[in-house]
């Protein structure tokens, strides 16, 4: 069985982009609703340069940012939603985020072979 190992700076990076994902959710939420989590997806993907850390930070900065925002939203707007339902929703824009993520970093990765030839 092969083991993942992570380097400390790497994995500040990869927190570092998180936040940078998350915090990119919040602000282009007003903007792009839907699309909001694919395109912070895509740009945190593409700074990363590996696929999978593309997908694994959209989902995961997608999930911190709608999982309270939606929350949020729904006690803002006084409407008493199923908890479940919200969790459901966010889930569904962390699946987009990590869609964009992965998206990013395959378009990353093939651009980075293409300079090297």
């Amino acid at each position: 069985m092969s083991r993942i190992q992570i380097s400390q700076t790497e994995l500040v990076q990869i927190l570092g982009i998180v936040a940078a994902v998350a915090l990119l959710n919040v602000g282009l939420y007003v903007v792009l609703y839907i699309l909001a989590p694919l395109v912070a997806g895509i740009i945190g993907g593409y700074l990363l340069e590996k696929p999978w850390r593309g997908l694994a930070v959209g989902l995961v900065g997608s999930t911190v940012t709608y999982t309270p925002l939606l929350a949020f939203l729904d006690s803002f707007q006084g409407t008493a939603s199923d908890p479940l339902v919200l969790l459901q929703a966010a889930l569904i824009l962390s699946v987009i985020g990590a869609v964009g993520g992965l998206f990013g970093g395959v378009l990353r990765s093939r651009l980075l072979s293409k300079d090297s030839q």
